[in-house]
């Protein structure tokens, strides 16, 4: 299988090296990173063609701008900046924003940015008002983006090794053949090797 190339990048090499990040050093996006990020959120479709719209929010100037008070129930520490999306209503609505919201991810990771998924652990209604959400629309998952801290929180090494991130099962324990009763060996997958990787590595790392 050829290793096709996204962002200049393997994809294969920048899956497998994302992590999620919940603690960032505490320095603000610089203007060109923000100017490649906005660049590319105009560029997004997916494959439903569901309208999405994705915004950086920076939390001073949220404050600023509006009531919002921003916040993550001190799940992530350092971030000052989110990619926050709001989908509209419609048949596949959440397969597209998925879609969208994880390619932008991979996108942050080859510009060597930090992200963790969001999806109850902040104060959707604030995000909402920070992105002027409408009434159409809904907003399912946030992510901090910004650059990694080599420091872990108490809490993130919490959730790390409650959810055994360093303890990954092997390619014996995850893929089966026909039932469960028969392993899938790696001849066996054949072209499928790299994607079935893929799936079980770093893009859903935690």
């Amino acid at each position: 299988m050829a290793e096709e190339l996204l962002f200049g990048t393997p994809i294969t090499e920048i899956i497998k090296n994302r992590i999620s990040v919940r603690t960032y050093l505490e320095h603000s996006l610089t203007s060109e990173i923000k100017d490649k990020l906005s660049r590319f959120f105009s560029s997004l479709s997916g494959p439903f063609g569901v309208p999405i719209r994705f915004e950086l929010i920076e939390s001073d100037l949220a404050l600023k701008g509006s009531s919002a008070k921003l916040g993550t129930y001190g799940v992530i520490k350092g971030a000052s900046t989110y990619v926050v999306a709001v989908v509209e209503k419609a048949d596949k609505d959440l397969e597209e924003f998925g879609y969208l919201l994880e390619k932008m991810i991979i996108y942050a990771t080859s510009l060597g940015l930090g992200t963790c998924w969001l999806g109850g652990t902040f104060k959707k209604s604030e995000f909402a008002k920070a992105i002027k959400q409408k009434n159409n629309e809904i907003l399912p998952c946030i992510t901090p983006i910004g650059y990694p801290s080599s420091r872990k929180s108490i809490i993130e090494s919490a959730m790390r090794f409650a959810a055994g991130s360093k303890s990954r099962k092997g390619w014996e324990e995850l893929f089966f053949s026909c039932d469960f009763s028969k392993n899938l060996s790696e001849s066996e997958a054949g072209n499928y090797v790299a994607p079935l990787e893929i799936a079980s590595a770093g893009t859903f790392s935690i």
